[in-house]
């Protein structure tokens, strides 16, 4: 992690959605450490996919960030909220990017990189996940990566790697 918003973009829901998505489940404790050893369980049902219980978290929220963070209201708090909510917002995005790329939904998942890398300048996992998409459909639908690619300057023209992809993969 190499700054807070990285580190606070880990949170997927306050203490009311948490509350709320564990109802009565016992407790996990470093003595009784049920996550850790209840999770082969869950991975390998039959009747679920492997990323529903997130999804269902993710759709329960953060909440009010300021209160979960317990941050005050001055202009640096402010403006850490904003930059916390755009990256959470763009990482929950990738996320349902990664579950339509896994139900073979490509157009879907990359509409949501895409998006991912527009709605936030700090979460990079899209737009490294559009990079990676454009090289190999740059050897075999060379006109598909190229418009990735502009799609990817178009949602965040600041950063330089897609331009510079771009030049190297068709020079003019």
């Amino acid at each position: 992690m190499t700054d807070s918003i990285r580190l606070f973009g880990n949170l997927v829901a306050g203490p009311e959605a948490l509350r709320a998505f564990a109802g009565d489940a016992p407790l996990n404790t470093d003595d009784r450490p049920r996550v850790t050893f209840g999770a082969p369980r869950f991975v390998y049902q039959k009747t679920a996919a492997s990323y529903g219980r997130l999804l269902k978290l993710l759709e329960a929220g953060v909440g009010d960030l300021r209160a979960v963070l317990a941050l005050d209201s001055g202009p640096d708090a402010n403006q850490f909220a904003g930059r916390l909510t755009k990256y959470i917002t763009a990482r929950d995005a990738y996320l349902n990017g990664l579950v339509e790329e896994v139900e073979g939904r490509e157009t879907k998942a990359i509409d949501l990189f895409v998006e991912s890398a527009r709605l936030s300048d700090d979460f990079t996992s899209g737009y490294a996940q559009c990079l990676t998409l454009a090289s190999v459909l740059a050897r075999v639908k060379p006109a598909e990566a190229r418009v990735l690619l502009e799609r990817l300057i178009e949602a965040q023209p600041s950063r330089a790697v897609a331009k510079d992809m771009l030049k190297r993969l068709f020079p003019k």
